[in-house]
């Protein structure tokens, strides 16, 4: 059956209920209806069948039904102090007890609230609904929800975000305007760099910026991960993850343990430091993979020298900070040097745990290699910032996070179903360019961001929310993929016939909501 076969009204009434926009309003101000087959297929990547009159029921039915198939919600949130509620779902009069586990190992009781929801007949068990306010004492942070129904002995425990009611993180920076300047690093070279802008040729800038001008703070482009090799991407708008930092930027000439190669090394450096002299005062070219590939040369020796005592406390503390992100990250670089970007075994094998460990066991010298690195961009990084600040900086630097992620990077292996495949992230038609676009990278999925994956997938991007000084994220078109903004959405294999979702900045939480316009 075809999109023929479903009326308008049909499509759009499910549309809504998934926060999928049907029209909006284009580059010349007038209202543009999505096509049905768009519309069918956004849903799709959202899970729902929408081809017919009877999946259209389906889809319906199964969101009327899922909130009481789940003991708890998937993740609850709330402001401090509000008293909002949630609901726990067991079977028609069995008792539920509930209590929470605070951010700090305490224990905190929600009241029940008296709330009267007709039971509900769900795969031929009669359940109960029964309503709890969150304490109002509660503070901040992220806590966990406790479920237990003592007739079946079923338990069910899910994250409680609390969320400050004002953020203060700024406080200090309120009674006069700040500026400071808008950085591409890797265009910006030094007599020193190896033909793209590093660390610290950042903290250079910061320093002149603050010193000489009374800037505030420095914002750069993303510094996201490409990929692990050359060639690499040249948009910083397509990384491969969000979460790590691309070792393009060290200055390897700063690195302590440079001190203890032999002399042939030195000899190396110092030719490769005079073949990127025109390099870096050619304003025509950024000479991306010439110069990654220079730096890894010399990365891998580096890496083959032990560290002191202090330094090897500091790259434990590294690790044991970063978690199971980094070795998720630094396993598939490592991955990449054997499995092509479109080699089916990704969606295969790669997926299976058992396999993933047994390949990490095999690649162990690897994956040490790209988290050393990880850890050598991330102490470059720090001492670019302790540099802005030294200058009398009030900010320091500013880190861009891109709006998404390459379809092929280690993001999309990590995160799974937190991100829909059968679709892509765009911008709306607009006055500068009349088609839309097109990014090529898959948007958040609005189911998928609740479930359990959500912790995982909140590191993903919040190590970039503690950077330096700051972070922003914006688009041309006034989307972005990390507050209460519209998403555009496109199908991959028709690009520039798209539709917006919508979701809930609140700590990260897709909320589907009414169509709204470009």
């Amino acid at each position: 059956m075809t999109t023929d076969d479903v009326s308008r009204g049909q499509l759009a009434g499910l549309a809504r209920r998934c926060g999928v926009a049907t029209s909006y309003v284009g580059w010349d101000e007038l209202d543009h209806e999505v096509s049905s087959a768009t519309i069918v297929a956004v849903l799709g990547s959202l899970g729902f069948a929408a081809g017919s009159a009877d999946e259209i029921a389906t889809a319906h039915a199964a969101l009327d039904d899922e909130p009481w198939r789940m003991m708890l919600p998937p993740v609850t949130v709330s402001t401090e102090g509000s008293g909002s509620t949630f609901v726990v779902h067991v079977p028609h009069w069995n008792p539920v007890h509930v209590w929470i586990t605070t951010e700090d190992g305490g224990d905190a009781h929600p009241s029940q609230v008296d709330v009267w929801v007709e039971p509900r007949v769900v795969d031929e068990i009669l359940v109960g609904r029964a309503t709890f306010e969150v304490p109002r004492d509660l503070t901040p942070g992220y806590h966990t929800l406790h479920a237990l129904d003592p007739v079946s002995e079923v338990t069910a425990r899910r994250p409680l975000i609390v969320t400050p009611r004002r953020l203060s993180t700024a406080a200090r920076l309120t009674g006069r305007k700040r500026w400071g300047l808008a950085v591409q690093l890797y265009s910006t070279r030094s007599a020193r760099s190896w033909g793209v802008g590093d660390f610290a040729d950042l903290a250079q800038i910061c320093e002149v910026a603050a010193s000489s001008y009374g800037a505030d703070f420095v914002q750069v482009n993303p510094l996201h991960a490409a990929q692990p090799h050359a060639p690499i991407e040249a948009s910083p708008y397509l990384p491969v993850t969000r979460r790590f930092v691309n070792p393009l930027y060290i200055r390897v000439t700063d690195i302590p343990e440079l001190s203890g190669l032999d002399k042939s090394v030195a000899k190396k450096l110092r030719a490769l430091g005079r073949d990127f002299l025109d390099d870096n005062v050619n304003p025509r070219k950024i000479k991306r993979n010439k110069s990654f590939r220079a730096k890894m040369s010399i990365l891998e020796l580096i890496h083959r020298q032990p560290l002191d005592e202090a330094r090897a406390a500091e790259y434990r503390a590294f690790r044991t900070r970063e978690g199971k992100g980094l070795r998720r990250f630094a396993t598939w670089c490592a991955l990449t040097e054997r499995y092509a970007p479109d080699d089916p075994r990704w969606s295969e094998h790669l997926q299976d745990k058992a396999f993933v460990k047994q390949q990490r066991h095999r690649l162990a010298d690897r994956v040490e290699f790209y988290t050393w690195l990880q850890w050598i961009c991330d102490q470059q990084l720090a001492e670019a910032q302790r540099a802005a600040r030294s200058a009398g900086m009030d900010i320091g630097i500013i880190a861009d996070l891109a709006v998404g992620v390459a379809r092929h990077g280690a993001d999309v292996w990590m995160l799974g179903d937190v991100l829909a495949r059968g679709a892509t992230v765009g911008a709306p038609p607009d006055g500068f360019n009349q088609q839309g676009q097109g990014w090529d990278q898959p948007p958040w999925h609005p189911g998928g961001w609740p479930r359990p994956a959500m912790r995982r997938t909140g590191t993903c991007s919040g190590r970039f929310f503690g950077m330096p000084g700051g972070c922003a994220s914006t688009t041309s078109s006034g989307c972005s993929d990390c507050g209460g903004f519209r998403m555009a959405w496109d199908r991959p294999t028709a690009p520039m016939s798209g539709t917006t979702t919508m979701r809930s900045s609140a700590s990260w939480r897709w909320k589907p909501s009414g169509p709204t316009p470009w």
